[in-house]
């Protein structure tokens, strides 16, 4: 290949003109591959030439010796000139005007979620830096279960719940009897402080056995607080005792709450209230030692002991700032304790003890258990 006539050159450019070369208009032409052209079914059918040359394809090949890309099928570089060599080390590549590539839409979009990622690993990291220690007490706060919103019953949630939970009952009432079934758990209404609210957290025994049950052995972890408890009838047990005039105690025992086999709960803020049974109408303390602490224990009955409270097989049981009244039964109106019992009751809580029938705690202190 031969360059051109030198007299054309301008000698007063300050750039030197890019050198001519004779080609044949037939060497411009394709070298028989089609493929490597785009024909006019590619193009978008578009009302102005821009818009059709945004979604225009053109395959390039690059030149072996400048680098400079040319049309598939060229034979020469429009660069330096020189016949394009085949160069197996470079594919051909295609270039899209106004299209983005599904590569860059690839890149673009890992290039999105990978910032993403920085972002939320560094807000977790600041997170953790600056406000962890201060939101430890939440993250370490006791599970809550919440009756009726996740249980419609408390019996379920009970059922449900593991030791150290605890489970809020909404105002409303609850027609079951529930047992804690050796779960060391708290289960309060929504605010046990709250007369009105405890007077309108109900559980209905229904009189078809005690309202609420602990039998299992539940610590003093376990708390009751904050309910009305009504409607009980109790539940038939054979209580053995040490007494040489009578053996055994047989008959229905905690209309509204029985606490036996060595349970230990904590019972306060509850309104025990027309509730029955042989032994104990209110209450019910069978080798037991629960803390009774603030609780109204009115208008319960008992056949034969204890229309309030009635004790077996306890020793240093706690009874602090309950009101007994208006209870009534054959023998201790109000409390009534048996079989080596002791009760720990403040001077100051006696006062509070008043219109049982047919003695109130003063008679029962007189008279000793049976």
């Amino acid at each position: 290949m031969q360059s051109g006539n030198s007299n054309n050159q301008d000698n007063n450019s300050p750039k030197e003109k890019a050198p001519k070369f004779d080609i044949n208009k037939q060497d411009l032409e394709p070298a028989g591959n089609e493929s490597l052209h785009i024909s006019s079914e590619d193009l978008t059918e578009q009302d102005n030439s821009r818009a059709s040359a945004h979604s225009r394809r053109v395959q390039l090949i690059y030149c072996s010796h400048c680098g400079n890309g040319a049309q598939v099928g060229s034979r020469y570089c429009p660069g330096c000139g020189k016949p394009l060599v085949e160069n197996e080390d470079v594919a051909p590549q295609v270039r899209t005007s106004g299209v983005i590539s599904k590569k860059k839409i690839f890149v673009r979009v890992a290039v999105t979620l990978l910032a993403l990622g920085l972002l939320v690993t560094g807000g977790l990291f600041l997170y953790n830096l600056f406000w962890s220690e201060e939101e430890e007490d939440t993250a370490l706060s006791i599970p809550t279960i919440n009756v009726p919103e996740d249980y419609e019953m408390i019996q379920d949630a009970i059922d449900a719940a593991q030791d150290g939970d605890e489970i809020i009952v909404s105002e409303g009432i609850y027609y079951e009897n529930i047992d804690f079934r050796g779960k060391n758990l708290v289960l309060r209404s929504e605010n046990p402080d709250d007369p009105d609210v405890v007077e309108n957290t109900i559980i209905d025994g229904d009189r078809s056995g005690p309202v609420v049950i602990f039998r299992q052995g539940e610590n003093d972890d376990t708390v009751l607080k904050g309910f009305t408890i009504t409607r009980g009838s109790g539940t038939r047990e054979l209580i053995s005792l040490d007494n040489e005039d009578q053996k055994r105690l047989n008959g229905y025992f905690g209309g509204g709450i029985l606490v036996i086999n060595n349970s230990s709960p904590l019972i306060e803020n509850n309104v025990l209230v027309d509730n029955i049974s042989d032994f104990g109408g209110g209450i019910s303390i069978v080798d037991a030692t629960p803390e009774v602490a603030n609780n109204t224990i009115m208008n319960n009955g008992a056949s034969e002991y204890g229309g309030g409270v009635f004790v077996v097989n306890s020793t240093g049981l706690k009874l602090t700032g309950n009101k007994i009244q208006n209870n009534e039964s054959s023998t201790g109106g109000a409390v009534w304790a048996c079989n080596n019992s002791t009760l720990q009751i403040a001077p100051e809580d006696k006062q509070n003890i008043t219109n049982n029938e047919p003695d109130d705690l003063d008679a029962f202190v007189d008279n000793g258990g049976l």
